[in-house]
């Protein structure tokens, strides 16, 4: 048992104790404990350490955190390196190895990949997971492993109707909604694709029908899909015909990908990426309630690009969450690794990036008030770390550091990893 961490298994009520308590919204408290009740899975509260636990490892100092919130994943696209993507490929090329991929996957591949995925996050220390799958392989790993998340199965429909046929898609839905109905853990979203792949028409209908947690989709990802929008045809032509099957244009050309289906959003809607909205996209945006979240390493792969207007964004009210994407466009799915880049980009502080992982994340998957903080009744969702620094002065630098690592990991007050140092 390392040094800042003592409970009493016998016991409802754990207190986990650290040398710091990091939350966001509360100043970095020294010498701390976090009270946990075991059989409902949530913070009880918080107070100053009685005792330091002294062992023979004693030297370092640990922190307790949040359990961080990746906000945007692709569980069942896992492979030890990214598709690489040259400079002259378009994202059409990109997009046909990923499809081909992921064609290839047999059920117990995808199972399996969603469970490397699942196990690299957790050694990094997220708990939480806005996922989109493809055939529902991540509620199943998710239940398995006992990580929380919310899982939105992902649809397709091109062809232009005004009455739309989704009653597979709709039916596919309220399967795995019946399925993982009161799960303590887990949610079912739903995932039109893009505007690009899902016409208004099939993407207001299929809503119309369902009571999803979220709609998780991606948006104004790259270059050829802004094209798309704007001339009716482009380079992903090509991943309709494949995809899809045939050919289709918007319905309507030379507007944004997000003023093409601006009448359909609701606060339920997630969009993923964003590298290309204009300040007038994020207005309607901040109108509409609908979060983002930005994924800096997939931006870079796909687009050659990043957010440009980060924090004047975040001014004007947007909501701001963090992803990795999957291990398709992301080297890893350790969202602190993603959240030093985000630092880089945007040059935040290490406190806003500990905010952006935990806080911002939860505000974007619309779980704010029961993740992303340590507060009474908060879910149980905690880190703790260890760090070799003695001689701490700024703790956000020093948790953020690659030197920190995780040791403890709970979900819903339930231990799903100890490390021994």
């Amino acid at each position: 048992m390392p040094l800042g961490f003592g409970y009493n298994k016998a016991m409802t009520l754990e207190w986990i104790d650290a040398d710091w308590l990091l939350s966001p919204g509360q100043p970095p408290q020294q010498e701390g404990a976090v009270g946990v009740d075991k059989t409902s899975g949530r913070i009880v509260g918080t107070q100053a350490r009685s005792e330091r636990t002294e062992y023979k490892d004693a030297s370092g100092a640990y922190f307790l955190t949040p359990g961080l919130i990746n906000a945007h994943t692709h569980l069942e696209l896992y492979r030890p390196e990214p598709i690489s993507k040259q400079s002259d490929d378009s994202m059409a090329d990109w997009l046909l190895n990923v499809i081909e991929f992921s064609r290839n996957l047999t059920p117990a591949e995808r199972l399996q990949n969603c469970l490397k995925s699942i196990t690299e996050m957790i050694r990094t220390g997220t708990t939480c997971v806005n996922d989109i799958t493809s055939t529902g392989a991540s509620l199943e790993a998710l239940s398995q492993v006992g990580m929380r998340g919310i899982a939105s199965p992902e649809f397709f429909y091109p062809a232009h109707s005004d009455n739309p046929d989704v009653e597979a898609i709709v039916e596919r839905f309220w399967t795995f909604k019946k399925r993982f109905a009161g799960h303590p853990l887990l949610a079912v979203g739903i995932s039109p694709h893009s505007p690009y792949n899902v016409t208004p028409q099939a993407w207001s209908k299929v809503l119309s029908q369902i009571q999803p947690e979220v709609v998780h989709s991606h948006l104004a990802e790259t270059q050829e899909e802004m094209a798309w929008f704007q001339q009716g045809c482009s380079v992903l032509d090509k991943v309709h015909e494949t995809v899809l099957g045939r050919n289709f244009g918007p319905i309507k050309s030379g507007v944004t990908p997000l003023k093409g289906i601006a009448a359909l959003l609701s606060s339920r809607h997630i969009m993923a990426h964003g590298v290309f909205l204009s300040d007038e996209d994020v207005k309607i945006l901040v109108q509409s309630q609908v979060s983002l979240v930005h994924c800096p390493r997939s931006n870079l792969l796909l687009s050659g690009k990043t957010i440009t207007a980060f924090k004047q964004w975040h001014q004007m009210g947007l909501v701001i969450g963090i992803g990795t994407d999957s291990r398709l466009s992301c080297p890893s799915l350790d969202l602190r690794e993603e959240g030093r880049v985000a630092r880089q980009q945007h040059h935040l502080s290490a406190k806003e990036t500990f905010e952006l992982m935990t806080q911002g994340s939860a505000q974007a998957i619309h779980q704010e008030n029961n993740l992303g903080a340590i507060a009474p009744d908060f879910k149980a969702d905690l880190v703790l770390w260890w760090s070799p620094e003695t001689d701490i002065e700024n703790p956000y630098e020093t948790w953020l550091s690659p030197e920190t690592q995780p040791i403890m990991v709970w979900i819903n007050g339930r231990i799903v990893l100890e490390r021994c140092l």
